[in-house]
């Protein structure tokens, strides 16, 4: 589509392009491996009481997650035991993966916001204020014979 204030494309292909991208990379063969450590501790935490996880996890200086992540996963487990996949590895991690893709999305929708605002504030400038060959008396606006200062009209 183009725009006709800007008078460029703004397709949207070049970002369906890379969130299509990021999201088969973060997909790409998540049951190959079992649940690894870091894992398992995170599946501890969502299996708790999300009050208690909540509470306790907002004092621990070392751990690196939020509690935010702690309760997500626990009622993506939650969720995942409509389908009985709530012990399935990869039905686990694709939580993590939704949310690098949804990561991605924002900063793409960041950037083209940015992008967007920086076009309106570089506005096209009339040719005869861009010939830099060209001087400051020919740069100020024409002004009519009648405008000057004590003209008859």
């Amino acid at each position: 589509m183009r725009t006709a204030a800007a008078g460029v494309y703004a397709e949207p292909w070049p970002e369906l392009i890379v969130l299509l991208i990021a999201t088969l990379t973060r997909f790409w063969r998540l049951n190959y491996h079992s649940v690894w450590f870091d894992e398992a501790v995170s599946l501890a935490w969502a299996g708790a009481d999300p009050s208690y996880t909540w509470q306790v996890t907002t004092r621990l200086v070392e751990e690196k997650h939020p509690p935010v992540y702690y309760v997500g996963l626990h009622y993506w487990q939650a969720f995942l035991e409509w389908f009985q996949q709530a012990q399935n590895d990869a039905a686990l991690r694709a939580f993590g993966a939704v949310l690098g893709v949804l990561t991605i999305l924002g900063i793409l929708l960041l950037v083209r916001r940015l992008r967007a605002a920086d076009r309106g504030a570089r506005r096209p400038v009339p040719a005869s204020q861009a010939d830099p060959r060209r001087g400051a008396a020919d740069r100020r606006p024409q002004r009519s014979p009648l405008d000057a200062p004590g003209a008859r009209r």
